[in-house]
């Protein structure tokens, strides 16, 4: 049997049980997924564009492609606030369709990048071997460019799991199997003893990051 590429691998665990050795797993809470070495995990410079976010990866750069991994306990925020002000209040009795636009709220707050989000097809899916759901989406950021999006997610113990994915058309198809791997790769199970946090997010904001 031939060897596969690792943009191949986050299918390869679902169909077999086995991580390809060169691949690494995180874990955000409760939640572990494979990660390509393709993939750079991102920190204070993804703010904006993912606010918030548990933990951000990109393969050819912070404005060309972002997986984001988001969790939100029930009665909190989805990602971060950047104004206290706004209403972004997950609650685990939402429809899909609403957390859609609890996603859409943050992504597009007064500071982000995104001036405008449009949700396509809603559809059933799984996550971490749990039902949930599966949601195509369009972003247009505020210099113009516009990115197509696909988000997973699932609502298990009053608490959201949703990951996300967002490129430029060339990026977005190119990207795509490694992003849709990580994601069908995640598994839930109680976060290992001692196991490293999420790192938050910083503060600063660069000088080219504002209105």
């Amino acid at each position: 049997m031939k060897i596969l590429r690792a943009c191949t691998v986050g299918l390869l665990i679902i169909a077999t049980g086995d991580i390809d050795a060169a691949d690494r797993t995180d874990r955000v809470r409760s939640l572990s997924y494979s990660v390509a070495p393709v993939y750079t995990r991102l920190r204070a410079e993804a703010r904006y564009f993912t606010p918030g976010a548990s933990a951000v990866y990109s393969i050819d750069g912070l404005t060309l492609d972002l997986v984001a991994v988001f969790t939100a306990m029930e009665g909190g925020p989805l990602g971060t606030k950047l104004r206290d002000d706004l209403p972004m209040t997950f609650r685990s009795s939402m429809s899909p369709a609403e957390i859609a636009t609890l996603h859409d709220a943050l992504v597009t707050q007064p500071g982000a990048v995104f001036a405008s989000f449009k949700v396509g097809a809603i559809e059933p899916a799984t996550l971490a071997g749990v039902p949930g759901f599966r949601y195509q989406f369009q972003l247009l950021r505020k210099d113009g460019l516009q990115l197509s999006g696909i988000a997973y997610g699932a609502v298990v113990s009053d608490r959201l799991y949703l990951i996300t994915y967002a490129a430029p058309a060339y990026y977005f198809e190119k990207n795509l199997p490694m992003a849709e791997g990580m994601a069908k790769s995640a598994k839930l199970g109680r976060a290992r003893r001692g196991a490293a946090k999420p790192e938050p997010q910083e503060e600063q904001k660069s000088e080219g990051e504002r209105d």
